[in-house]
């Protein structure tokens, strides 16, 4: 039964037991009425209360399952994590401009953003080689405005725009997926190597983030394919470009929502992918 309908027979079940009880009140005694309406004012109120905390666990159940889901773990040739030294943050910038050019932060811009939030960057690793990574940053009220409004680009951030680890954040910068040429479009167990990265990405941002109960994300597309997915992610475009010309999306959602789309993306497998013909790995 899903939480709508659950909801209806909650207020169907109360509305008939308060039905039922006006009509037993009804044949009471003036006396013995009033202890009866005090009773039965209590009593609703006390299924009202339960009501409210039993629908409110069910709608945080989409989430508490996306960040604790008992699914197998990863296979082990392949690792998601945050990065742990320049070293592998250098590697993730070559990766980074090979893939997106101009549009790209330089390696000394990483090393400064990732000095001020060690979680900002989640990295795939097959046979212990980085073959991927994603970045997800708390930034700034001010730079989250700046971005929307198409007054920055991603290499323009600096360090003083990366909030460092705080309670209850709303404002992130959702940056550059990148992966190793050889691996797009590749699948590993049926599955596209890069949502391996992204599942496990969002997963663990989600958990670890330390995330506001809303909210509020914005994204930069400059291909094809990172629109669909910021599409497919319930991001809107916001009619706005940045300075280099790259397309401005952005989302507020409460976390509990965008785990369901998370988990609703994972289940459509690859459909969002390319429509190329891929290989499998050994």
């Amino acid at each position: 039964m899903n939480i709508t309908k659950e909801k209806l027979v909650g207020f169907l079940t109360i509305f008939t037991a308060i039905v039922a009880t006006i009509i037993a009140l009804a044949s009471l005694s003036t006396l013995d009425r009033r202890i009866a309406i005090a009773s039965v004012a209590l009593i609703v109120f006390l299924a009202i209360i339960i009501a409210i905390f039993y629908f409110r666990e069910r709608e945080n159940k989409a989430f508490e399952d996306f960040i604790n889901a008992k699914e197998p773990l990863l296979p082990t040739e392949l690792e998601v994590r945050d990065v742990r030294n320049e070293a592998e943050l250098h590697k993730i910038a070559e990766l980074d401009e090979k893939t997106y050019g101009k549009h790209s932060v330089d390696f000394q811009g990483l090393v400064d953003w990732w000095m001020c939030y060690r979680q900002g960057i989640y990295a795939l690793f097959l046979h212990r080689e980085l073959v991927g990574a994603v970045g997800i940053w708390p930034i700034t009220k001010k730079t989250f405005d700046r971005l929307v409004a198409g007054r920055l680009k991603e290499s323009d951030i600096r360090q003083d725009d990366i909030c460092e680890k705080s309670e209850k954040q709303i404002y992130w910068y959702f940056a550059d997926i990148i992966l190793e040429k050889k691996y797009r479009g590749q699948k590993y167990r049926g599955q596209k190597i890069s949502f391996f990265l992204l599942k496990y990405a969002a997963r663990a941002w989600i958990k670890e983030g330390s995330l506001a109960d809303t909210v509020d994300l914005c994204a930069i597309a400059v291909t094809r394919k990172g629109k669909e997915f910021l599409g497919g992610l319930g991001f809107m475009f916001v009619g706005r470009k940045t300075p280099e010309g790259g397309l401005i999306y952005r989302r507020t959602a409460p976390v509990t929502e965008l785990s369901e789309d998370f988990e609703k993306l994972w289940k459509k497998g690859d459909e969002l992918q390319s429509a190329t013909p891929t290989q499998h790995l050994p």
